[in-house]
């Protein structure tokens, strides 16, 4: 009985702790570092996404840059199992410079 116990608990303790590394490992890839300019741009996409639709559709998505030689694109990907479109807004390199809009995915 005690062995049965013992099992069923440290099973419940990995398993929690599988759990939380899973969600710091997501916390982790999601902060970025400023990479030629990315992290004024991604405010400036953020913005005009929100000012596109609404702050509530902000919920659930979080930015993702694609750097370029010339350019970065930042996407706002949605959360796995949300539903929606995913706007890519690229501009050159260390500039507030819109080089290209595809947010018509609402």
């Amino acid at each position: 009985m005690i062995v049965g116990v013992g099992a069923a608990l440290a099973f419940f303790s990995y398993n929690a702790g599988f759990r939380a590394g899973v969600r710091e490992t997501v916390r982790l890839e999601r902060l970025q570092s400023d990479w030629n300019g990315s992290e004024v741009q991604t405010k400036d996409a953020i913005r005009r996404w929100v000012s596109k639709t609404s702050p509530r559709e902000m919920a659930g998505r979080f930015p993702y840059v694609m750097s370029f030689p010339d350019r970065n694109c930042i996407e706002l990907k949605i959360e796995p199992g949300s539903v929606g479109g995913v706007p890519v807004y690229c501009y050159r390199a260390n500039s507030l410079t819109l080089l290209e809009e595809h947010s018509d995915v609402e």
